[in-house]
């Protein structure tokens, strides 16, 4: 394994996840309405749950590397 390449995908991994918390705190302000509100939302905790279990993945193969 590439500790470089690992280190990289887990700060690009982190910056997604600080990019969706933005959206989910300014979601509201949008003015959409009920569906598509729910379904913006529902989509972005969806990707969070995702972008952290493969943070959480990555961030293993990088303290196992040592």
């Amino acid at each position: 394994m590439n500790k470089e390449a690992l280190n990289d995908v887990a700060a690009s991994i982190e910056g997604i996840i600080d990019e969706v918390e933005i959206i989910l705190g300014r979601i509201n302000d949008c003015g959409l309405d009920k569906y598509d509100y729910e379904l913006v939302k529902d989509g972005m905790l969806s990707c969070l749950q995702i972008l952290d279990m493969a943070f959480d993945k990555v961030e293993f193969a990088v303290e196992t590397k040592d």
